[in-house]
This record gives structure tokens, sequence and C-alpha cells, in this order.
């Protein structure tokens, strides 16, 4: 897939508006490496819209007893 249809598809996802694209587009167009530049803004968006990571399970309470003393 090009990294205009990449832009596309994440414009279609509503990752970014069509007026965001474009600007990334002309911005890529004028780079080096344009698919670099659609590379970066895509991860960052996919790292925006991704889902917080859940919650860590509850741990159970842990009773500590004291040992009997030594001897006893």
């Amino acid at each position: 897939m090009s990294w205009t249809d990449r832009l596309w598809q994440a414009q279609a996802k509503g990752w970014l508006t069509r007026e965001e694209a474009w600007q990334v587009l002309i911005d890529a167009r004028e780079a080096p490496d344009p698919g670099q530049v659609v590379d970066t803004v895509l991860r960052g968006l996919a790292a925006a819209y991704s889902p917080p990571p859940p919650p860590p399970p509850e741990l159970d309470p842990v009773i500590i007893e004291d040992l009997p003393e030594a001897g006893s």
C-alpha cells in the first residue's frame, strides 16, 4: 500500500480530518522521504487512538502472621 493510500485510510478511520490529511500530504511531498513522514504521523495517531491498557488485576490481600519464637 502506498504512503498516500495509508494516509487516506487513516483519514477514513477518523484519525484525522480531511484538511489535516491534505496538510500531511503537502508536507510529505516536500520531504526527501514522504513515506517516512506519513509513517511518523500515522504511528503517532495510532498511539493516540489505541485504547488504554487494561487496569491491573486486583490482588488478593496477603495476611502476614507472626511466626512463633524459636525455642518456645
